[in-house]
């Protein structure tokens, strides 16, 4: 294995870390602004109010792309174990 194609699987690993993490990520910043906006127009402070909509709104997110997520996740590692078995035969 050549240093360039060491680093073409790192690239590959970090864009598939970025792929899987970006809809809880992007979830998690929409909620928690909307939940403070609540909080400032109502003058309400309680930390439960910040937590329970993300963490229902993540098993949702959860729910729709894990499929997605786990199918990109067995796809690079067969990807990764061809590698390694090419590795082996030269």
């Amino acid at each position: 294995m050549e240093v360039g194609d060491a680093l073409q699987l790192m690239r590959d690993a970090v864009w598939i870390i970025l792929r899987i993490s970006a809809p809880f990520l992007i979830v998690g910043i929409v909620v928690g602004v909307l939940v403070s906006i609540v909080q400032a127009a109502t003058h309400l402070q309680e930390g439960t109010l910040t937590f329970v909509p993300k963490a229902l709104f993540f098993i949702l997110v959860l729910g729709v792309s894990a499929a997605g997520a786990i199918t990109t996740l067995i796809d690079f590692t067969n990807l990764l174990m061809d590698r390694v078995a090419d590795i082996g035969v030269s």
